[in-house]
C-alpha cells in the first residue's frame, strides 16, 4: 500500500508537492528502519538489546543514563531496568554510579560490548561501502549532506514540538 493511499489528507493538506514529498520521505524512513535493522542481524542478542548497545556507542557515555536510554529508544523504563540487567549479566555493559547524584546511575559499555558492536558495524559499513562506491563522489557528498540538513530540522522541529500519547502536537 502507498501512503497516498492512508487519505490522511483534510481541507487543511499542504501543497500537492509538499504532501507529495512527505509521503516519499516517510516511505524512505520505513525503507531504511529496514536496512538499519539489517545492521543487527549478525548480533547475538535481540535487536533491542543490540539498540541499546549500539545507542551507548554513539553517545560514548554522554547522556547514557537508564531513562534517558529508555526514552530514547521508546521503552519503558521498567523493561529498560530489565534489559540493562541482562546486559550487565552477560558482561555487555556496567551501570556505575552518577558523577553528581548517588540516586542515579551512568551506563557504559564494557569491552565485551564495545566488541560485539564493532563486529556488526563492521560487516554492514563494509558491504555499504561497496554500494556507495558504486555512485560518483560528489552526488554521494551532496545527497548525505542534504539528508543531514533534513535530519537536523525535523529533529530540531520535533523538539519544539512534542507529541502526546495519541500523537497530536502538545500544546506548550
Amino acid at each position: 500500500m502507498r501512503i497516498e493511499q492512508l487519505d490522511i489528507w483534510d481541507k487543511d493538506s499542504p501543497a500537492p508537492w509538499v504532501r507529495d514529498a512527505t509521503g516519499r520521505w516517510a516511505h524512505l524512513l520505513v525503507r531504511s528502519a529496514l536496512i538499519y535493522m539489517d545492521l543487527f542481524s549478525a548480533s547475538p542478542l535481540s535487536r533491542t538489546k543490540t539498540e541499546i548497545l549500539y545507542m551507548l556507542f554513539l553517545q560514548d557515555g554522554e547522556r547514557s543514563e537508564p531513562a534517558l536510554l529508555a526514552d530514547r529508544l521508546h521503552v519503558s523504563r521498567q523493561s529498560m531496568t530489565g534489559l540493562l540487567d541482562q546486559l550487565e549479566g552477560g558482561g555487555f555493559v556496567s551501570r556505575d554510579a552518577h558523577e553528581t547524584d548517588r540516586r542515579r546511575k551512568v551506563v557504559r559499555l564494557t569491552s565485551k560490548g564495545l566488541r560485539l558492536v564493532r563486529t556488526i558495524a563492521e560487516r554492514t559499513l563494509r558491504r555499504d561501502a561497496g554500494l556507495i562506491a558504486a555512485f560518483p563522489k560528489r552526488e554521494v557528498l551532496d545527497t548525505l549532506g542534504l539528508v543531514e540538513r533534513l535530519c537536523d530540522k525535523v529533529e530540531a522541529w520535533a523538539a519544539d514540538h512534542p507529541l502526546d500519547a495519541a500523537g497530536r502536537i502538545k500544546d506548550r
